[in-house]
């Protein structure tokens, strides 16, 4: 892992910057390599406001999404196994 991409993983915000700049690129749009590293969070401009806002919904979606199924894991490691009955013929 390079140095500083173990911060990212913790931070949103920083992941948000980057992920931001992917959305921007994928509509046609390059921020310029010298732009300072909050740019699309400190920008004005609606377009990059909003690739911006969506990379911390899709933060946000996914932290809460992976919190979740990780609980789920766990409830089904601490309940009691049932024996399953075996299916017949091998299709759902």
């Amino acid at each position: 892992m390079r140095k500083g991409e173990f911060t990212k993983l913790f931070e949103p915000e920083l992941r948000a910057e980057d992920l931001a700049r992917k959305f921007y690129l994928r509509l046609g749009y390059k921020v310029a390599d010298t732009a300072s590293q909050n740019y699309m969070r400190d920008s004005r401009h609606p377009t990059e406001m909003a690739c911006y806002e969506m990379a911390l919904d899709a933060i946000e979606m996914f932290m809460k999404d992976t919190g979740t199924r990780s609980m789920e894991r766990q409830d089904d490691r601490s309940s009691p196994s049932t024996p399953q009955k075996p299916s017949g013929g091998g299709h759902p």
